[in-house]
């Protein structure tokens, strides 16, 4: 495993052509894309399946829409059980910049290396800036 982070991207009926340049785009920065569908159509768990026949993305198809934070929590707990321990939490329309998930990695550990209790980073906006939200 390359690293221990673990993109989440949750989806709600998307546009399969943007879903695949996101993927695309992960693919070089993490080291598993999760993919948790809220209860999209046949057509589109059927995509996402063929996907996930692919080593780099796994698929948890929810079968209705239980809202982004318990589908975030989902894909959290499985690539938790594959030893992840770092997470991207995505939606569908997320395209994250080449190195981006690099930036926010270094940035959390050299936070946590001074000690710091970190329960997110983020970048804001293109300015890379990053954000600390502590951890309570």
């Amino acid at each position: 495993m390359k690293n221990k982070t673990a993109a989440i991207v949750v989806s709600f009926h998307p546009e399969t052509d943007r879903l695949d340049r996101l993927f695309d785009a992960l693919a070089l920065q993490v080291s598993k894309i999760v993919v948790v569908d809220n209860g999209s159509s046949p057509a589109v768990v059927s995509w996402l399946f063929k996907q996930s026949l692919e080593d780099r993305i796994r698929l948890l198809s929810l079968g209705d829409n239980f809202g982004i934070g318990f589908a975030q929590n989902r894909g959290i707990e499985l690539a938790r059980d594959e030893g992840h321990q770092k997470f991207l939490l995505l939606d569908q329309d997320s395209l994250p910049a080449s190195g981006m998930v690099a930036i926010l990695e270094k940035a959390l550990d050299q936070l946590t290396q001074s000690g710091a209790r970190v329960g997110a980073v983020a970048l804001q906006g293109m300015t890379r800036t990053i954000l600390l939200l502590p951890s309570s």
